[in-house]
């Protein structure tokens, strides 16, 4: 077996989501293959916090300066940052058999740094996409979809973020270049591979491979351990209905719309709406400004601000809910919405996104992403029929277990590795 030497480069580390969990999956994997010392991760900052999850074997490097991010926001064409990026491109072209970089828009820079300013590398480099808008890109693909954006915001505010949109055509045009270096790109989904070849071209389209990401069924599974505790803590009692929402709490998770849909809900119960809850789980700039919404909705307390969740909570949380909802549009899996689904419960969310997790109806509720009368109406129907809410459940576990398992996800890469080294 050849041993491969393969670096990962993930532009910052503030936070253990969905992306960290794949790329600590995959540094994981790499060393078990090849061995210690065999995989070294890039980042341009990794909080203390997070180290603990860092696979034993792996190398981890941080760029001086943190120009990794510094690049991306105002500072793209500063000539001191653009040649750290071509230093770090030279280093890693010479070291490694493979370098993968996950491909979104804070790591745009580390792409370029890789393909553009150092074409050397392009025989042996992947971007592995979780998705591809960066504003001007959502907006060309989804339209309306991407209106969340101007939400909220005054007329100089709105003008303010459409110029936004346009100054980002340099950078479009820079990252069209730099996708089109790269000899094998992965996407998460079918649906996020068509918005590639929309956004880049037919042929970076054709060297895309689709790997879905995974959760891990064993650990997110049906339990009533820790669950009567955590309703204690959170204040519910053992009767409440709990709709549950998990996600950073930041403008494109749309969390002020679930506000908005179950405030719709309440307003249909008549009877025993005292015993429905709505917990939002999670942190992010946006809390203090949720929380004042709650209060203008009039429904303050029916709703639960929990904050961040400890792993070690975290399957109980999701077993004490009725529902699971997830109305953000930027993702094509979700992977708090699987980790629901691994412990049978039915999930919503926004069709645009979610026809790829649900393969049948039968298995979760779809909707239309901009109507919260849509969204009131799924959680009207699992409220009113539990025995079929549960069927759901059942059948979203099995769906979990079909197609978004560990094992086929990291033997994709594995493969994909070999191929490219």
């Amino acid at each position: 077996m050849k041993k491969l030497r393969i670096a990962v480069i993930h532009p910052f580390f503030d936070v253990y989501g969905g992306a960290e969990k794949i790329v600590f999956s995959l540094l994981e994997a790499v060393v078990k293959k090849y061995g210690s010392g065999s995989c070294e991760l890039y980042t341009s900052w990794f909080v203390d916090a997070l180290k603990h999850y860092l696979p034993s074997g792996v190398v981890l490097k941080t760029v001086r300066d943190q120009p990794l991010q510094s690049v991306v926001f105002g500072q793209k064409f500063n000539p001191a940052l653009v040649r750290d990026m071509n230093q770090i491109g030279k280093q890693l072209s010479g070291h490694y058999d493979v370098i993968l970089a996950t491909h979104w828009p804070s790591s745009l820079a580390v792409d370029a740094s890789l393909v553009r300013f150092k074409t050397a590398t392009a025989n042996k480099t992947i971007s592995y996409c979780f998705e591809v808008d960066n504003g001007l890109y959502h907006q060309e693909i989804y339209g309306k979809e991407n209106s969340h954006v101007l939400e909220g915001k005054s007329f100089l505010g709105r003008l303010k973020a459409r110029i936004a949109f346009k100054c980002f055509i340099p950078w479009k045009n820079q990252d069209k270049e730099v996708m089109g270096g790269f000899t094998h790109v992965v996407s998460i989904s079918e649906h996020n591979k068509q918005d590639i070849g929309f956004i880049y071209s037919e042929a970076v389209k054709n060297k895309t491979v689709v790997i879905p990401t995974f959760v891990d069924a064993e650990f997110f599974h049906p339990s009533s351990r820790g669950v009567a505790e955590l309703r204690k803590k959170y204040g519910l009692s053992s009767s409440d209905k709990v709709i549950l929402s998990l996600c950073r709490l930041g403008q494109s998770k749309r969390v002020d719309f679930i506000l908005r849909s179950f405030k719709i809900l309440l307003g249909r119960i008549t009877t025993g709406k005292e015993q429905i809850k709505l917990v939002i789980a999670g942190t992010g700039p946006d809390r203090e400004k949720l929380e004042h919404l709650a209060v203008v909705l009039g429904i303050s307390d029916a709703v639960r601000f929990v904050g961040f969740i400890p792993d070690q909570d975290l399957v109980a949380l999701y077993n004490l809910c009725t529902a699971f909802i997830y109305a953000g549009l930027e993702a094509n899996y979700v992977l708090t919405a699987l980790e629901a689904m691994a412990c049978e419960k039915p999930v919503i969310g926004p069709g645009s996104r979610f026809n790829e997790v649900f393969s049948h109806p039968s298995q979760g509720y779809s909707c239309d992403a901009h109507a919260e009368q849509a969204y009131a109406d799924a959680l009207q129907a699992i409220l009113a029929d539990p025995l079929h809410a549960a069927r759901v459940g059942k059948e979203a576990r099995k769906r979990v277990l079909e197609g978004f398992t560990q094992t086929v996800f990291i033997k994709r890469f594995v493969d994909l590795f070999e191929e490219a080294g």
